[in-house]
């Protein structure tokens, strides 16, 4: 849709350069007819109640016509060309008020689903902000983890845009209405560049236990994948997707913090299905099924799967 509203306020701009150039002739041809005729309007309405001498105004009109002839004719193709201007004028004056109309239901359009863009993104974020601290706490045994909103800077966007506006009343209609779309203008590239929720970005704040730093670029790298793991695990948790597939996450992992992911993996596992490829133990405890390539005494590989559940019951029978 927004790119839909950029195509027709380009379209709005070619037919307002059209109609000001067939406006322009339009009062070319207006001047011109006055010029040799009179007012247009005055003619059609002058109106004759007294006796006319016909002979005498044929005498005039005969007169007229040879001063006309004398100053030279005039081009009979001009009224033709008059009623075509003023039609195409007509039209192209139509289309910018349909053009106009689509604009600001599509505006209205886009500040509805901004509002609720709005709405589900904070409900949703405050989400996956509580689950990932709770999630970093589990896997750091402690401190404290934060996501916080940056927001756009929209303020100084408005002060220059207020200012801009301020600036243009003085200068007729004409630049009033120039500067509104200047506005305008601007606003749309402002929500091009920032987001339906005003935010220009998002900055994670992780503070394991027994530290006093904030910010993740001042963690180490094992620190720094805990709480990347963390946060995806929040996601996860607030908007599950049907299926996740983990390439050797744990595999710079101890065994404490093996396990502890793999206790948040198995919580999550009733909201979507994990599929991990891993060495630890720790992962290979809490699946469901596990599959495998084994080796046999004549040197071929051989896949292997096990269902882990139906194993252990075999095992206490």
């Amino acid at each position: 849709m927004q790119n839909e509203l950029n195509e027709l306020n380009f379209q709005l701009n070619e037919i307002k350069v059209a109609s000001a150039r067939y406006e322009t002739k339009l009062e070319d041809l207006e001047s011109e007819i006055r010029h040799s005729f009179g007012d247009l309007k005055k003619v059609k309405e002058h109106q004759i109640d007294e006796a006319v001498d016909n002979e005498a105004a044929r005498d005039k009109m005969d007169g007229l016509k040879r001063q006309l002839d004398m100053i030279g004719g005039i081009d009979p193709e001009i009224e033709k060309e008059y009623a075509e201007t003023k039609e195409r004028f007509d039209f192209l004056s139509g289309q910018t008020k349909d053009l106009s109309e689509a604009i600001s239901s599509l505006e209205k359009i886009i500040k509805e689903l901004d509002l609720t863009i709005k709405e589900l993104f904070d409900k949703e974020f405050k989400i996956i902000s509580q689950k990932f601290e709770e999630y970093f706490k589990i896997l750091f045994n402690g401190g404290n983890a934060k996501v916080i909103k940056v927001l756009a800077n929209e303020e100084s966007e408005d002060k220059n845009n207020k200012n801009g506006a301020e600036g243009g009343e003085d200068n007729g209609s004409k630049d009033g209405a120039a500067e509104q779309d200047g506005v305008g203008l601007k606003r749309i590239k402002f929500l091009q560049k920032h987001n339906a929720t005003g935010l220009a970005g998002v900055e994670i704040q992780a503070t394991p236990p027994g530290k006093k730093i904030k910010t993740v670029t001042m963690l180490s790298g094992g620190e720094r994948a805990l709480t990347a793991i963390a946060l995806i695990c929040a996601i996860i948790s607030a908007n599950p997707s049907p299926f996740v597939v983990l390439d050797e996450v744990d595999a710079a992992l101890d065994e404490a913090n093996s396990e502890r992911l793999a206790k948040i993996l198995d919580d999550l596992s009733h909201k979507t299905q994990f599929i991990i490829i891993t060495h630890n133990r720790a992962s290979m405890r809490r699946a469901n099924i596990l599959y495998g390539v084994t080796m046999l005494d004549d040197g071929v590989s051989k896949l292997l799967s096990i269902k882990l559940d139906e194993a252990e019951k075999r095992v206490r029978n």
